[in-house]
C-alpha cells in the first residue's frame, strides 16, 4: 500500500507539475511516511539477512534485499530526500 501511494502521488505531480497541492502532498508523504517506512523495511531486511535462514529458491529475492540495504541506507535516504527537495525547488524557480 505504501508503494501504491508513493506511485499515485508521483503520477499526480508528473501529470500536472503546476498542481501545488499535489506537490505538497507528495513532499509530505516522502518526508513523513516514505523515509520512516523505508527505515523500518531496512531493519526487517537486515534481520532476515542476519538470521541466515532463507527459503529454498530465495536467491533472487535475497539479492534484491541486499541491494536495497545498500541503496536505501538511512544516510542515503536522507540525502536523497534533501536532493529531491532542492531539485523540486529549482524546478519551481525555473517555472516562474
Amino acid at each position: 500500500m505504501i508503494h501504491e501511494l508513493n506511485g499515485r502521488y508521483a503520477v499526480a505531480v508528473d501529470k500536472n507539475n503546476t498542481d501545488q497541492t499535489a506537490k505538497a502532498r507528495h513532499d509530505l508523504f516522502r518526508d513523513q511516511v516514505w523515509s520512516r517506512t523505508r527505515h523500518l523495511m531496512n531493519q526487517l531486511e537486515e534481520k532476515l539477512i542476519d538470521s541466515k535462514v532463507f527459503p529454498t529458491g530465495y536467491d533472487i529475492q535475497l539479492k534484491r534485499i541486499q541491494n536495497n540495504l545498500e541503496i536505501f541506507h538511512p544516510d542515503a535516504v536522507t540525502l536523497k530526500l534533501r536532493k529531491d527537495h532542492i531539485v523540486s525547488n529549482m524546478n519551481r524557480l525555473r517555472e516562474t
